[in-house]
């Protein structure tokens, strides 16, 4: 038995599952790598959330997920915004930058996110006395 406490090899192996996720963000969305390296943290909250949430309302702690799917739907707009921006225009790097006024603002971005969330909450209201 070996009583090498060394964590290293963790750091290796985390290091290579978070490099294949960011090359999974590039090959899926065809951004450039440090659009992708900025998306990372905020969709591994994301991830992280999403399984907190899960696991609470199986315990039955948080009610049923129709509860919270307009939430982590609107939330879905803040993570992935580094993405949204580079489509809208926001190409750093490139020599005719673009950006767009009104997109890049975190204001903006968030007013998108609650409206999501609204109109997901206004959905649920709507088919609430649907059951078939």
């Amino acid at each position: 038995m070996s009583r090498n406490n060394d964590g290293s090899d963790v750091l290796v192996v985390s290091g290579g599952i978070l490099a294949l996720f960011t090359w999974g963000i590039v090959s899926v969305f065809g951004v450039p790598w440090k659009v992708a390296i900025d998306t990372v943290p905020g969709m591994l909250m994301w991830v992280v959330l999403f399984g907190v949430t899960v696991f609470l309302q199986k315990e039955d702690i948080l009610g049923k997920f129709s509860d919270t799917w307009p939430l982590l739907l609107g939330g879905m707009i803040l993570v992935l915004s580094p993405i949204l921006n580079h489509w809208a225009g926001g190409r750093y790097g490139e020599p005719l930058f673009i950006e767009p006024a009104w997109y890049g603002k975190s204001s903006w971005q968030w007013l998108m996110s609650i409206s999501i969330a609204a109109a997901g909450f206004g959905f649920k209201w709507w088919r609430r006395d649907r059951y078939y």
